[in-house]
């Protein structure tokens, strides 16, 4: 039977937009990348970037992490130590080398959660092992329409209750191709999705999709049948869905071994499933049809054995495919002879070598029937009674043997949800050496005991050990130079790492040289206080600017934030060329500016080639819609963007572009331009951007300047943040 496409009901819930932008400068198009870390320079505004996960294969190919939850009476252990843990590799004891107790962060505003600019950053972040990684599988085919309303609420409570500011989500269904799973930290669009869609099950519900569409017209009801389709049909439809469901999970397992080696959280919605196993009688029930009735017209079976649509046509007739008895009877045959419950059992090995522990949830809550009334015949007390048993006891199966929880038989979904995302609230991080030195490629199996009496903990049950093939390639990949385009991404990201100190006074600074001097641009910001704090420069404030090249002389210089305002510029002439890096200071003094308001940062010192990077402005309503200094590369969806590059008589602009993190250029228009300062005539090269199609992340702004026969490409980070 042709394979046809499958209905896109996961897209609600996986469509999360996510993207990204500090100051870098790229000199020539065959600049060497840099090779250490970034300057004093590169540090001067944002929250440290989250570390980068390690390789799946490390060059110490047998050091080996754990990650053990452990509970006394469900309630999570805080106090253990290092010493209070045996850990044994295939019965052998391993020396416990790295050891750290990782406690979740409460959830916070989901506005101060730095998103993944992609699905492969998402997927990135998801290796962090202090990062916890939940997959909220929504299983379509075995939840009823009023069991997706029923959990919307108690899943979007967990959400908001046990997602920290490190965690990641991502929401799969059988309709979906795992390869359209996303990870994300904001959780505002899965939360709209399970609001607005919540009608999302399909069990027991009028919908087929066109692959069951095509069952109900290979199999028609025969004479004497009640219900929506014949028995045949329902049969084989409930086969198909079991089949979809399980493979779903076991892509999914694959996806998320590939990706992660510490736990993974999956938060199962579903009914439960019988597991079907080889039906003789289904096999061999085939019909002999003359005619296939479809809604309200009648079709025959061509010479040929193909169905013939009727005229006109009804809405079935455009929607089912046009098949041949044959293709009918091999899938009849395939379905058949499935056996679910051999699957299901490899499943949960799978899942324990991924370290995947699912936490299956009936919607249901206390339900008393498996099938209703109607409209199809219903089953007997003593089948319904099997059939709701034998769900339940898979579900039971599925969380026993993957570590994880059952939330079963209970109207309280909302509590036992609760007590789920506390159970999860912290564990621990065990690092060893394994004792096994062999590069085979073999499963090695992980036990974890702990000394403290009545303390039960669930933890990583394996691994397999790395062959010599992957370990030359990854220590290849260590070894090997980054390209000269990455290595500047990174340098410019890097730039971001104090967007979220706490420094009141920020600043930022740009330098250039020409005609024998050099010029540095000063720039600071004053953040606001918090509410119901008084404002240190309500009356504005004086500012002592001192810039010193490193062993020689300062130079100083006086600046002014005018009541009302926050931010200030100001030129500092240096003589002569410097060749050492250049140290600026700032000072604020007033009646109400307070003590401790300074801040200090180092910028490399300009060429003759390029200048160290330009100046940021914002412009939106938290500053009257005027053009203020930009110190912090912070800015607001609301903000507007405008940079300006110091330039001389002959420097021009190309075409300027808008990055994410990963380099992708996006679709985002930027307006370059110049502009020279009437006071002192100097140049300068300028771009705008418009914020508001922008989503929370990290962006580089690219602009490609001509000085003389150089080319110089400036990237200039900034991060988004609601």
């Amino acid at each position: 039977m042709p394979q046809t496409g499958r209905c896109p009901r996961g897209s609600a819930f996986w469509a999360i937009a996510i993207a990204a932008c500090g100051v870098t400068v790229l000199t020539g198009q065959s600049q060497q990348a840099p090779t250490s870390p970034p300057t004093p320079q590169s540090t001067q505004t944002g929250t440290q970037s989250p570390p980068q996960p390690p390789a799946r294969f490390r060059t110490e190919a047998n050091y080996i992490r754990v990650d053990v939850y452990a509970t006394r009476e469900g309630a999570p252990v805080q106090d253990l130590t290092a010493d209070d843990f045996d850990v044994l590799e295939d019965g052998k004891p391993q020396r416990v080398d790295a050891f750290e107790h990782v406690v979740v962060r409460p959830a916070g505003p989901q506005d101060v959660r730095i998103e993944p600019n992609s699905q492969r950053e998402g997927n990135q972040m998801a290796a962090n092992p202090r990062a916890r990684v939940f997959v909220v599988f929504l299983d379509t085919n075995f939840v009823t329409i009023a069991g997706g309303h029923d959990i919307a609420e108690p899943l979007i409570a967990l959400m908001e209750r046990a997602l920290g500011p490190d965690d990641l989500v991502g929401i799969m269904t059988p309709d979906m191709s795992v390869t359209q799973l996303v990870f994300a930290r904001k959780t505002e669009v899965v939360q709209e999705g399970l609001r607005k869609n919540w009608p999302w099950g399909r069990r027991f519900a009028l919908h087929k999709t066109d692959k069951e569409s095509t069952l109900e017209a290979c199999y028609p009801m025969t004479q004497g049948e009640q219900g929506t389709n014949s028995a045949i049909a329902r049969a084989l439809i409930e086969r198909y869905r079991e089949e979809q469901t399980l493979e779903s999970l076991h892509d999914l397992i694959v996806h998320l071994q590939g990706i992660r080696e510490e736990r993974t959280a999956v938060i199962t919605v579903t009914e439960g499933w019988v597991l079907h196993g080889r039906d003789q009688a289904l096999a061999s029930s085939g019909q002999t049809l003359t005619t296939i009735d479809v809604n309200t017209g009648t079709e025959t079976l061509g010479p040929d054995g193909r169905v013939m649509p009727r005229a006109g046509g009804s809405r079935r007739d455009r929607i089912t495919p046009v098949t041949t008895r044959t293709d009918c009877d091999a899938e009849r045959m395939r379905l058949a002879n499935l056996d679910n419950a051999l699957y299901f059992r490899d499943l949960l090995g799978m899942a324990n070598r991924a370290n995947v522990s699912f936490y299956p949830i009936d919607p249901r809550g206390l339900p008393a029937f498996d099938t209703p009334l109607g409209p199809d015949p219903p089953l007997s007390l003593e089948a319904d009674a099997a059939s709701l048993r034998g769900r339940l006891d898979r579900m039971r199966e599925l969380a026993a043997n993957t570590d994880g929880v059952a939330i079963l038989n209970s109207n309280d979904l909302a509590g036992n949800l609760r007590r789920l995302s506390e159970d999860l609230t912290s564990y621990y991080l065990l690092g060893y050496y394994s004792t096994n030195a062999k590069l085979d490629g073999a499963w090695h199996r992980i036990s974890v005991r702990v000394k403290r009496p009545g303390v039960t903990v669930r933890s990583r049950n394996g691994y397999r050990s790395a062959t010599e093939a992957e370990v030359r390639a990854a220590r290849s990949a260590v070894a090997a130079p980054a390209p000269d385009a990455k290595a500047a991404m990174t340098a410019a990201l890097g730039t971001l790492a104090r967007s979220g100190a706490d420094g009141r006074l920020r600043l930022h600074a740009a330098a250039d040289t020409a005609g024998g001097a050099t010029t540095v641009w000063v720039a600071g910001e004053v953040t606001p206080p918090p509410g119901g704090q008084p404002d240190p420069i309500g009356n504005g404030a004086d500012v002592d600017v001192d810039v010193t090249v490193r062993g020689g002389a300062s130079t100083s210089a006086h600046a002014e934030i005018a009541p009302g305002a926050r931010a200030f510029v100001t030129p500092v002439r240096l003589t002569g060329t410097p060749s050492a890096s250049i140290d600026v200071r700032a000072r604020l003094r007033g009646p109400d500016a307070g003590s401790g308001l300074s801040d200090i940062i180092q910028i490399d010192p300009p060429t003759a080639a390029a200048p160290t990077g330009p100046l940021l402005f914002r412009r939106g309503p938290s500053t009257g819609n005027a053009l203020r200094p930009a110190a912090d590369p912070r800015f607001s969806r609301t903000d507007r963007l405008h940079l300006e590059l110091p330039a001389t008589a002959d420097d021009r602009a190309e075409p300027a572009t808008l990055l994410d993190r990963n380099g992708t250029v996006l679709s985002i228009p930027v307006t370059i331009g110049e502009r020279t300062d009437a006071a002192t005539g100097q140049r300068w090269l300028t771009a705008d951007v418009v914020l508001a199609p922008l989503g929370a992340g990290d962006y580089i702004l690219q602009l490609t300047t001509v000085r003389g026969k150089e080319q110089q490409r400036v990237l200039t980070a900034i991060r988004v943040v609601r």
